[in-house]
């Protein structure tokens, strides 16, 4: 069997490429011959890839490109399902819908929601769906372009899933959260279901032995809606022998930024900003932290960086938000605390700090918990029989 995964980005990055450039490793062990279309990124991630820069394009302009690119990919390469991750452009859409069966994976809300995020730049998550009220409501709140054609066809990509998604052979959801949030603005779906991620990394055999310089992580892109600037404010309540550790891609705006509140909280000299870090070099921060702290504002789809801290036996102390609470159980794998309480979450923190005891019982119960609910080959499985049911 050949599929075709098709996202706007082909690099680890991300969440999202870090599960796609995952599975397709995967795949290709069960042996599936697997192609990837992208609109910018490493070509060299992966072979054979095919880059298709209309992918990337968020002006409705450029659907007829889009389709025209993606056409050209679809003849060429013939696979006999397209999964398709993330994409901006609906021509590319239509291109493999007409082609044929196609996978479409909500990876977060670019599908449901005009500005991708339901979340309001000036504070809070959006609730609402998706209709007209987007524009002006999203004026006021921060989070729609002011500029009128980039934000029609941001709305008329969800208004042409809207249209189209009963023509998709699957819609996969990765957490109950984001499920919920698409049949609230789309509608409801006899084929769309929850197939979690599973985790890119093996369960450990047993926790990590406690350190002589007790840390706290954070991993992911460093941007506001993912609670940088809670982090340095939990940072700033714990000992003053704890260190935070921001692995990420802070712009030069960013840095000063945070370097800016920490020096303001008296924590400057406690913050580390190590910028990205391939897979092992992850690996051994998670490993080395006391815990992995996951502080986003936004309606975090599913946060996989959770599910790996917990498969290497360190617990996570997460807001309660978006997909969150569907892998991280509260005083059980972590402690969830609600959105932007800082001093719950600073207060669970050193809860983990004082006492080795818990962090292990923790630590093992995150392992399990991995190992029984976000396995890889009971995801691959799920995976593999939906592609088997093409075109039935």
């Amino acid at each position: 069997m050949r599929v075709l995964h098709i996202n706007d980005h082909l690099a680890y990055k991300g969440g999202v490429e870090v599960y796609a450039l995952s599975l397709i490793r995967s795949l290709r062990g069960r042996g599936l011959e697997v192609g990837f279309a992208f609109g910018s990124g490493d070509s060299e991630a992966h072979s054979p890839s095919f880059h298709v820069p209309s992918i990337s394009s968020v002006s409705w302009g450029r659907h007829r490109q889009g389709r025209t690119e993606m056409d050209a990919v679809l003849q060429s390469y013939r696979p006999d399902v397209c999964h398709v991750h993330g994409v901006f452009n609906s021509g590319t859409l239509e291109s493999c819908l007409d082609y044929g069966p196609t996978i479409l994976h909500l990876h977060d809300y670019r599908y449901l929601c005009p500005s991708s995020g339901l979340y309001y730049r000036r504070g809070g998550i959006c609730s609402r769906g998706c209709s007209a009220l987007c524009f002006p409501i999203g004026f006021v709140r921060g989070c729609q372009t002011i500029r009128m054609p980039a934000g029609w066809a941001f709305y008329s990509r969800v208004q042409y899933i809207r249209r189209n998604a009963s023509r998709f052979t699957r819609i996969l959801a990765n957490s109950h959260y984001v499920a919920s949030r698409f049949v609230q603005s789309i509608g409801p779906q006899e084929h769309l279901e929850v197939l979690h991620y599973f985790s890119p990394v093996e369960v450990g055999t047993s926790p990590p032995s406690a350190t002589s310089s007790p840390s706290v992580l954070f991993v992911g892109r460093v941007r506001e809606a993912k609670g940088i600037l809670p982090f340095i404010d939990v940072v700033s309540r714990l000992p003053k022998n704890v260190r935070g550790t921001i692995v990420g891609d802070p712009d030069d705006a960013m840095r000063r930024l945070i370097r800016d509140e920490a020096d303001q909280r008296g924590c400057l000299n406690r913050i580390e900003m190590s910028g990205w870090r391939d897979r092992k070099g992850v690996a051994d921060l998670v490993q080395a932290a006391t815990a992995v702290i996951f502080p986003s504002l936004w309606a975090e789809p599913f946060g996989i960086v959770g599910i790996e801290a917990m498969a290497r036996g360190v617990p996570v102390v997460g807001f309660n938000v978006g997909g969150v609470r569907d892998w991280l159980e509260d005083e059980k794998t972590g402690y969830l605390v609600g959105r932007n309480d800082t001093a719950a979450m600073s207060n669970r923190v050193k809860v983990l700090l004082d006492d080795s005891e818990l962090r292990k019982r923790m630590g093992l119960a995150g392992m399990e918990k991995v190992r029984r609910e976000f396995g890889r080959e009971k995801h691959l499985e799920r995976l593999l029989a939906l592609y088997r049911e093409r075109g039935e």
